[in-house]
């Protein structure tokens, strides 16, 4: 089975989502509803893999559990087939991935997907459609990042979540925390495709898995 690794600058978690966990699909379609094989981590983790990856979802499946679920996603691929996911830290939430998975995630050439911050800030409120909800649950999760943004940085991002200023709030939270770590996690080999405009997408995601599957280890 080969994989194919999907990055994505910050806030194109969605791309994977099902329908019911993101409110809509970002793009007119996705991997998914188009034929391709692909296992949404995220999904069976029940966690979009960030600091505020559990807000508005059920909870997590226990570590057996997705296992489990993992397992039953990938047996359904042939043993020479292919399979595309979403790249991911080794753990999503409280699950871990199986090292030989998350291996495979840092050393398979990716897909690297580019995007406006624009469309990156309208795919993230997207993805929390219940944001005025579950505003009291932001809190903890900025509280978090004293440590690394600073006192002045949190406080103001308090106050951008008590006005409701969400566009602000995730677009700062973007650009000043998000997009450093992955840019710190760039992968060396990566096929860049970006994502706009959205009418042409598929076609550029089709290109770059043809050329993703002729330079891959298990091509």
């Amino acid at each position: 089975m080969c994989w194919i690794i999907l990055n994505t600058a910050s806030g194109l978690s969605c791309w994977f989502s099902a329908p019911d966990r993101c409110g809509q699909d970002p793009l007119p379609a996705s991997p998914g509803g188009t034929g391709y094989p692909v296992v949404d981590l995220e999904g069976l983790a029940n966690h979009r893999g960030s600091a505020f990856g559990n807000l508005g979802l059920p909870p997590q499946p226990n570590q057996k559990m997705f296992d489990s679920l993992l397992w039953d996603e990938l047996r359904k691929i042939p043993c020479d087939g292919y399979i595309l996911a979403e790249g991911e830290s080794r753990h999503i939430g409280r699950v871990a991935l199986p090292a030989k998975v998350y291996q495979t995630l840092q050393t398979e050439t990716s897909i690297w997907l580019n995007a406006s911050l624009e469309a990156r800030v309208r795919n993230i409120l997207a993805d929390y459609p219940a944001v005025e909800q579950l505003k009291e649950e932001f809190i903890r999760p900025i509280r978090a990042l004293k440590e690394k943004l600073g006192k002045e940085t949190m406080n103001r991002y308090l106050q951008l979540l008590e006005e409701g200023n969400w566009s602000e709030l995730v677009s700062e939270l973007m650009v000043n925390y998000y997009d450093p770590l992955y840019r710190h996690t760039l992968p060396e080999r990566r096929v860049e495709v970006d994502l706009e405009p959205e009418e042409t997408v598929l076609e550029r995601i089709e290109s770059a898995v043809a050329e993703v599957l002729g330079k891959s280890s298990c091509a």
